[in-house]
């Protein structure tokens, strides 16, 4: 959970993709892992939480979990969010359905 004056903004979710089980990011090696990020309100976007928080999600799971790799998967009609990801790193890898949503998948390697 991200806060802004002791006021709840945010929350990242950090996801063994290998291990889960509803499989739902597929066959992927040991070692992929997945975010999942929120900023709430639009009034706290563009204040740079959302890069510290993905910066930091990022760090652990490299640093903490050994990932080789770090997956997100924004709407593909969310051309902010891929701007951002894309800002931090991440490349495009390909669309991809889950469930009833149209998704851009987009993957950090660190190191890269």
């Amino acid at each position: 959970m991200a806060e802004r004056d002791g006021r709840p903004i945010g929350f990242v979710q950090l996801l063994d993709a290998a291990a889960e089980p509803t499989r739902y990011w597929g066959d992927v090696s040991a070692g992929v892992w997945a975010i999942d990020i929120w900023i709430g309100a639009e009034g706290d976007r563009g204040r740079g939480d959302g890069m510290r928080m993905l910066r930091a999600a990022v760090r652990r799971c490299v640093e903490h979990h050994g990932a080789t790799e770090v997956l997100v998967d924004p709407l593909a009609a969310n051309v902010r969010a891929h701007r951002f990801y894309r800002r931090a790193g991440f490349v495009p890898v390909g669309p991809r359905r889950f469930g009833g949503d149209d998704c851009l998948v987009h993957r950090y390697t660190p190191g890269s």
